[in-house]
């Protein structure tokens, strides 16, 4: 298994919906997420939808580098939602590309 410290950098770059693009990147420091031209305040199912997939599509890619599921906390309503993201994932993930 890797560690943090030697893992290279991924990052992907996404549209969601036609107002907002997405760069997330994980690296030494952990997972950074930056929103251009803001961060939105709501999105539709649709546009969730597509941020939550091609999120997981990168945490696939990092759990395959650390050879390690990840753990997803996703805030739903009140409460927040776990899921895990498996190193096979990534195979999966690049036949939805």
């Amino acid at each position: 298994m890797t560690g943090p410290h030697q893992l290279p950098a991924v990052s992907t770059k996404f549209r969601v919906g036609k107002k907002f693009v997405c760069e997330m990147s994980f690296g030494p420091s952990g997972l950074a997420c930056e929103w251009s031209p803001r961060v939105p305040d709501h999105l539709s199912k649709k546009d969730l939808r597509t941020y939550r997939q091609r999120r997981d599509m990168l945490l696939a890619e990092v759990a395959a580098l650390i050879g390690a599921p990840v753990g997803v906390a996703d805030g739903r309503g009140c409460g927040f939602v776990m899921s895990v993201i498996r190193p096979e994932d990534a195979a999966q993930a690049e036949g939805r590309a």
